[in-house]
C-alpha cells in the first residue's frame, strides 16, 4: 500500500504542476507572465496613457523593492517603445484598471539582453519575479497630475519619517 502511494505522489505533483504552468503566457521577446484579471470593463492602456501600480521586485524570494508600503508608481510609457522589451512594460500594457500580473525574467534572458546589471546579486539559475498591480489608467493629463498631487500629500508624512531616519542615522556615524 505505501509503495502504490509512494508512486502516486510525483504524478499526482507532476499534474499540478503542469496544470498550474497553464496560465502563463509568453511575449514576443520570450517573457513569462500571467494576468489576473480584476474584471474591469475598460480597455487596456494604450497610446501614451499614463498609469498608477504597485509593484513588488524579488530574486528569488527576497524582496529587492516593493511600492506597497509607499506611494504608488507613476509611468507614462508607449506602449510600442523598443525599450519595453523583456521588461514589466511588455506587460503592462496588456492590462486594465485593477488587474494583477506576475512577471518572470530569467537569468540567461537578462544577461542576454545586457540587463543583469540591473540585479548586481543575480547569478545564474536566479529569476527576477515582478508582481504588478495596476490602480489606475489616466487617459488625460489634468487627471494624472491631480491625481499624483493627491498621493505625494497622502505619502508626505512617510516620507519626512524616513528622511529623519536617514539623517538621524548619519549623524551617529
Amino acid at each position: 500500500m505505501k509503495t502504490k502511494i509512494v508512486m502516486i505522489i510525483p504524478v499526482i505533483l507532476s499534474i499540478l504542476m503542469v496544470s498550474c504552468g497553464q496560465d502563463y503566457k509568453k511575449t514576443k521577446s520570450g517573457l513569462v507572465y500571467k494576468i489576473i484579471s480584476g474584471g474591469s470593463k475598460d480597455s487596456a492602456a494604450g497610446g501614451k496613457d499614463k498609469m498608477k501600480f504597485h509593484v513588488i521586485l524579488k530574486q528569488n524570494d527576497s524582496v529587492l523593492f516593493t511600492s506597497f508600503d509607499k506611494m504608488p508608481i507613476y509611468q507614462e510609457w508607449a506602449n510600442n517603445d523598443p525599450r519595453a522589451e523583456y521588461t514589466l512594460y511588455e506587460v503592462l500594457f496588456k492590462m486594465k484598471k485593477g488587474d494583477s500580473a506576475i512577471i518572470i525574467q530569467e537569468y540567461d534572458s537578462l544577461v542576454k539582453r545586457g540587463m543583469n546589471r540591473q540585479f548586481p546579486t543575480i547569478k545564474k539559475g536566479d529569476r527576477v519575479k515582478v508582481n504588478l498591480k495596476v490602480l489606475d489608467i489616466f487617459r488625460n493629463d489634468s487627471s494624472y497630475q491631480k491625481d499624483f498631487a493627491a498621493e505625494e500629500v497622502k505619502d508626505g508624512p512617510r516620507r519626512e519619517k524616513e528622511e529623519k531616519e536617514m539623517m538621524a542615522k548619519r549623524e551617529e556615524e
